[in-house]
């Protein structure tokens, strides 16, 4: 797999851009599902509003530099042959990978959760989380993916794998020191 990945850049980059660009589109029908059927059930707010919220546009052109700059050092490696700078792309491109991978997950769970209140019954009353006491919530819920990664490279020990897990860890990090 990493042979296959250092020798043409194109399938790894590919796939970390279709997770990234999916993300908007995933974050979007996520936050539409919570307010028709969850939000009268559970009132949770992951980080304090902002009072002006990013462009779209400036998604695109991110996610666009970072594709650039995959290449880049894919590039680098191609030329130098370098095995340094080789482990460096496979770990920034599983870092990449994982960070979207763990958000689509999660936007998709969001959606799929949110779909289950449309006829719930059962279910009385409204909980409300503020936004510190979420962002611990969600730590825990990224932990598993912590989990999941680093027993994947206990069994496959690689760079690619090594930089999923290093983005799980940044993402629980991130919400506790947000919290």
């Amino acid at each position: 797999m990493m042979e296959i990945l250092l020798n043409n850049p194109w399938p790894g980059i590919a796939l970390a851009m279709a997770l990234a660009f999916a993300d908007y589109p995933l974050t979007a029908l996520g936050r539409k599902q919570y307010y028709l059927y969850m939000f009268r059930y559970i009132d949770y707010e992951s980080i304090a509003s902002q009072k002006k919220k990013p462009s779209p546009l400036w998604g695109i052109i991110s996610k666009t530099v970072l594709g650039i700059a995959l290449y880049g050092i894919w590039y680098l490696f191609s030329e130098s042959q370098d095995p340094t700078i080789g482990k460096m792309y496979l770990w920034l491109l599983g870092f990449v990978i994982g960070t979207y991978l763990i958000g689509d997950i999660r936007h998709l769970e969001s959606v799929l959760l949110a779909n289950l209140y449309k006829s719930v019954k059962n279910v009385s009353g409204k909980l409300a989380y503020k936004p510190p006491f979420s962002m611990k919530i969600s730590a825990i819920q990224l932990f598993s993916y912590t989990v999941i990664f680093g027993l994947v490279y206990i069994y496959n020990p690689d760079y690619l794998i090594l930089g999923a897990l290093s983005a799980s860890m940044f993402l629980v990090l991130r919400n506790l020191l947000l919290a």
